[in-house]
């Protein structure tokens, strides 16, 4: 096997620094540092300008045959950052910024670290890259590198190279976390804190790039951060100053890498209350012993709404028992538990359970543990609205041999027939000699959420013929209405109304005929908000944009809910629909389901608008899905990009249950 290691003649993000690179270093006389400076500059400005030639004369002897064959790059100015130098002042490391263009990062310059080894050599400085061999360790600032024993290192360089990419630059710091959230009315101020580390060769400068936000103070406790070293960002909510509600994000920039990050800031307005007396908790890990269970009094909740409870439970001692939450109505017996979940000790489980309030709109969440001797740690308790259950149209499809439950409204002709249907074997024909309907109520909607009504419709060829559709709660309350249509004469096209339920919880659908030939009605459809195949149970993902180089498909054996998934595959992508008829100016929900495949550990995120409001990136469960959720505001034309998006790691991710709800 044949190897080239990442570099250049400029020895870029190089660090390639082998045993002798372990030993200390010390400053060395003025003059060896002058000595050294002056050739340090002469080499580069050999590549700035382009007479790669000339820097033979710069490089070791041993060193000459891989600068020949080096992928040699010219960049536009430098600086040199540091020298430090061996015990006995005959080698250095020489640390550089240079002022690049690098593709795909930015269309401007950016300074770029640049790192070279030099040998002092019959009195005179030359730049020094020796060729590792099998089993010399490589230190890179995108992890430590073995050279294998089959394998031959050809050259320093790689062929193809022509500057770092966006994922390798990604890997020189890290964060233990993208995302904090708060409690909107927490009575006193709550500090979160995140550690970031440099993990390149050099020297990095973090920069914050938001502006300041009225009750939340933001502070890094050093912009610099040496290689190896760490910084503290230190986030303060103070809700007697302002109670904040929205989701924020805290933008930073890297140097000299030219990299960007964001921390996720999400406010969330339950108070949890100890049943013990422990005083109120705003998510902060909680731990359960052996037989043992803390209870939460949750108020403030809809009446006859389903939720769903999730928490992390995590195995902290022993591994003989089981996790469980249960839920409690206001009625002692009304109680509804989830499945004992053993985990093994030091390994995490996302647990969940379902529960439907009664008029009351309380629950008290029970956390639990059962079983021997043992210890289970809790964190990030959520409650979100429960899996979409779109309210079902009775004979929707009009597969049935009788029409029932659709009722004549005005008087229409109206006929089950064959000849001309979108799916299935039959559609609804309508016709008359002036404006008719026929109509149905459909129950089960939750007052107050936004629902999608849709129907399909065409015409017979050469015979124009105009059509509508009609909504009302069921007391003539709340009417929306489409104008008459032309009717396609070529093609089924679809018919769509937007209504928000009152509180009847109805919607009572009008099928209108006006004028002109016969219509066909099919597939009539009821949906949360304007999210096309939200659940992706349908064939095609003709409503969904994909974007990027990765595989996306519909998935018929793993699903949340129903019998299908969306699953992207290979390399980074994502899909993408653009979500119409929210109301400008109010905040809403979005809420999707996803997991991994068993084994992988692929990235995931949520993302609305242009992408600065986001749920991740973060690795996700390959046990079961977990939810990824966004608070927003749509745009002023009620509108929002929702984005589905796979960003790294290895393995499928599989997406369900796409939701938009408004906050209420």
């Amino acid at each position: 096997m044949r190897t080239r290691i990442f570099s250049t003649g400029l020895f870029l993000f190089a660090g390639a620094f082998l045993s002798w690179a372990q030993q200390p270093f010390q400053n060395a006389p003025p003059a060896a540092e002058q000595a050294l400076r002056t050739r340090v500059l002469g080499y580069y400005e050999v590549f700035q300008k382009g007479n790669f030639r000339q820097g033979e004369d710069f490089v070791t002897e041993e060193s000459k045959d891989a600068y020949y064959n080096m992928n040699k790059i010219p960049h536009l100015g430098m600086s040199i950052q540091s020298m430090t130098f061996s015990d006995d002042v005959r080698e250095a490391r020489v640390l550089v910024t240079l002022k690049m263009v690098v593709p795909m990062l930015s269309k401007e310059p950016i300074a770029i670290p640049a790192a070279s080894t030099w040998k002092l050599v019959d009195g005179e400085w030359y730049a020094h890259f020796p060729l590792p061999k099998p089993g010399d360790v490589i230190d890179t600032p995108f992890g430590k590198k073995t050279i294998k024993k089959n394998e031959h290192v050809t050259s320093m360089p790689s062929a193809g190279f022509s500057g770092p990419d966006a994922n390798s630059l990604d890997k020189m710091f890290a964060f233990e976390r993208d995302r904090v959230r708060f409690p909107v009315s927490a009575p006193e101020p709550i500090t979160e804190t995140i550690v970031i580390e440099n993990r390149s060769q050099g020297r990095l400068q973090i920069r914050p790039l938001s502006n300041p936000i009225k009750g939340l103070d933001f502070k890094l406790s050093s912009t610099d951060v040496l290689a190896g070293g760490k910084t503290t960002l230190t986030i303060v909510y103070q809700p007697a100053v302002r109670q904040l509600r929205t989701q924020k994000q805290l933008q930073f920039h890297v140097d000299p890498i030219a990299r960007r990050f964001a921390v996720k800031v999400d406010f969330w307005e339950r108070d949890w209350t100890f049943q013990d007396g422990a005083g109120v908790t705003y998510g902060k890990a909680i731990s359960v012993t052996s037989e043992g269970r803390q209870s939460l009094d949750i108020t403030g909740l809809r009446p006859s709404q389903s939720y769903r409870v999730i928490a992390r439970a995590e195995m902290l001692e022993g591994d003989a028992g089981a996790a469980f939450i249960s839920i409690r109505g206001a009625k002692i017996n009304d109680i509804t538990s989830s499945k004992l979940t053993h985990i093994p000790v030091g390994e995490q489980r996302l647990i969940s359970v379902d529960f439907k309030t009664d008029a009351s709109a309380k629950m008290r969440i029970t956390l639990g543990y059962k079983g021997a001797s043992g210890r289970v740690g809790w964190s990030e308790v959520t409650i979100i609205p429960s899996l979409v259950t779109n309210p079902p149209v009775s004979n929707g499809d009009f597969e049935n041999t009788l029409p029932h439950p659709w009722q004549v409204g005005l008087s229409v002709s109206n006929e089950l027939v064959s000849s001309l249907v979108r799916n299935g074997k039959r559609s609804m024909k309508l016709m008359g000699e002036e404006t008719g309907y026929i109509f149905q109520d459909v129950e089960g909607l939750t007052p107050g959420e936004d629902y999608q009504v849709k129907v399909w419709l065409r015409a017979d060829s050469g015979r124009p013929a105009m059509a509508s559709l009609t909504l009302h709660d069921g007391k003539s309350k709340n009417v929306q209405q489409t104008r008459p249509v032309d009717v396609s004469t070529i093609k089924y096209e679809p018919l769509t109304l937007f209504f928000t339920a009152s509180e009847t919880g109805i919607v009572r659908i009008h099928l209108v005929f006006h004028e002109g030939g016969p219509v066909y009605f099919d597939d009539v459809t009821i949906s949360h908000t304007s999210i096309s195949n939200a659940s992706f149970e349908e064939s095609g993902l003709s409503s969904w944009i994909t974007h990027g180089k990765g595989r996306v498909e519909i998935d018929k054996n793993v699903a949340l809910d129903g019998s299908q998934s969306l699953v992207q595959i290979g390399e980074i992508g994502s899909v993408s629909q653009v979500v119409q008829n929210l109301d400008p100016g109010k905040q809403y929900q979005a809420v999707a389901w996803a997991r991994s495949a068993p084994g992988g550990d692929a990235r995931a995120s949520l993302r609305l608008g242009d992408g600065r409001i986001e749920d991740g990136p973060r690795t996700v469960s390959g046990d079961n899905f977990e939810p990824f959720i966004v608070d927003f505001e749509p745009n002023p034309d009620g509108t929002i990009r929702l984005t589905l998006a796979r960003v790294g790691g290895s393995g499928a991710i599989y997406w369900d249950d796409v939701v938009i709800r408004r906050r209420h």
